[in-house]
């Protein structure tokens, strides 16, 4: 069926394009990528970005929507960004009524963000 959700086109669709921008950014050579549109709930669906990439250690994951924040490995070092692409999918997500996380197993594991966005009742 149809997930319909209220809020501002540009600033989701900014928020869209970040997440997928980064599961690409911080893919292996081969990029592959699982896009999953579900139904957390009755109020609120989730849009999940899996990536096969560089993964982020467990202690990162809530930094890594910080502004300017980077991961501090040194795969990443070659990985050129502003560190703020997350941070504005999070403020997105917020301003919105929802949210975004990160899981992921682990360095070199890949890393699945998970943007959370209340439905609208019609």
């Amino acid at each position: 069926g149809k997930v319909s959700v209220i809020g501002d086109q540009e600033e989701l669709r900014t928020a869209v394009s970040n997440i997928l921008d980064n599961a690409v950014k911080y893919s292996k050579e081969n990029v592959h990528v699982l896009i999953k549109l579900e139904e957390a709930d009755q109020k609120y669906f989730s849009l999940s970005v899996k990536d096969e990439g560089l993964g982020i250690p467990a202690g990162e994951l809530k930094r890594i929507f910080k502004r300017f924040y980077r991961v501090p490995t040194r795969a990443l070092a070659k990985v050129k960004g502003t560190g703020l692409g997350l941070f504005i999918v999070r403020s997105i997500a917020r301003k919105h009524g929802g949210d975004v996380f990160a899981t992921s197993p682990g360095e070199g594991l890949g890393t699945t963000v998970t943007l959370k966005l209340p439905r609208s009742a019609r």
